[in-house]
């Protein structure tokens, strides 16, 4: 019996097409722990860290506000727990440095050009704009800054939060404890919840309590839903019952509670965007009119009236902007 030679050629090309995709298949994934790591933890596991460089590194402890330095002390206490919900590590005192050597170069800067222009105003009335003007650029922007990153970090973690939990309930009901459990988490979820429950992964591996470690996430990451989880657990740890169904319920319930907020954010998306043009538009214009006409304002900078009208004025302004900030933003 003879075989068609076309069925030769046919049947070596479809071999070669299957060694050929098999042979790329092994080049992508060859390394594979070598691949980009899911979170910083995972990315310092890699690296050869220890555990408890580990620990050193990621896991920051918020600060209580020091009562014997009354305001500043509350200050320094409030700046500490932005930066930890921020998920920052650099330590909060080379912050308020920074912050303080920001504030004294723009001061110095601000009223040296001041008196180079040459404006027709009185030394306190100088010096307080310069100062008011550093105060703001430097600190009122880096507290900006970090609490903007705060704020995406919680929604980060929100929107992570109902993933992990069903992760949670599928290696539960597999028959995995549950430390192995929230192990599993941190190999496939990304920042920040990944690195967050390897943290208490880890702090439960040094002996920690799990209602511990999992108060430990809640501190770092203050975020109302996931204290919801903690009660939950820690219920569950003192009476008993089906952890799986617990955190499957919670799962759901936290999962549709994010659709709401989203679907309250888009419905009020066009009032937001109306609230931000009409904050950013007065200062806008007074800018443009400063820089094409400095005489619209400085003319009149002599008059005794002007200083108190321009109080007033931004005065009102900022009442209307809070005004507005309060109509845009629904708490579900």
């Amino acid at each position: 019996m003879t075989v068609d030679p076309v069925i030769l050629v046919l049947c070596a090309i479809f071999a070669a097409v299957i060694l050929f995709v098999i042979g790329i298949e092994a080049a992508l994934n060859s390394g594979g722990a070598e691949r980009k790591a899911v979170n910083r933890r995972m990315q310092m596991v890699q690296e050869g860290a220890s555990t408890q460089d580990i620990i050193s590194q990621l896991r920051r402890n918020t600060r209580k506000s020091s009562t014997f330095l009354g305001p500043v002390g509350q200050a320094y206490g409030h700046l500490d727990y932005v930066i930890t919900q921020a998920g920052l590590s650099v330590p909060t005192g080379r912050v308020a440095v920074i912050m303080g050597a920001a504030v004294a170069m723009l001061f110095v800067s601000i009223a040296l050009s001041v008196a180079g222009a040459g404006l027709d105003t009185s030394l306190s009335l100088a010096l307080g704009g310069s100062f008011a003007a550093a105060v703001l650029g430097g600190i009122g922007l880096p507290y900006f800054v970090i609490t903007r990153r705060m704020s995406k970090r919680h929604k980060a973690f929100l929107r992570q939060l109902p993933d992990a939990l069903d992760v949670m309930v599928r290696s539960l009901r597999a028959g995995h404890p549950v430390s192995s459990a929230m192990s599993l988490v941190t190999t496939e979820l990304a920042d920040p919840i990944g690195t967050e429950y390897g943290l208490a992964v880890d702090e439960m591996t040094y002996g920690l309590d799990l209602r511990e470690a999992l108060e430990n996430i809640s501190k770092r990451v203050d975020v109302e839903e996931f204290r919801y989880v903690v009660v939950a657990i820690g219920i569950q740890y003192e009476t008993g019952g089906n952890l799986a169904e617990l955190l499957q319920s919670l799962s759901r319930v936290i999962r549709e509670r994010f659709r709401l907020v989203q679907k309250v954010r888009a419905l009020s998306g066009e009032g937001r965007m109306s609230a931000w043009v009409l904050c950013v538009l007065p200062f806008a214009v007074g800018t443009f009119l400063l820089v094409i006409n400095p005489g619209y304002y400085t003319d009149v900078m002599h008059d005794p009236l002007f200083w108190p009208g321009i109080g007033s004025v931004f005065g009102m302004m900022l009442l209307g902007i809070l005004t507005m900030i309060k109509m845009v933003n629904f708490r579900v």
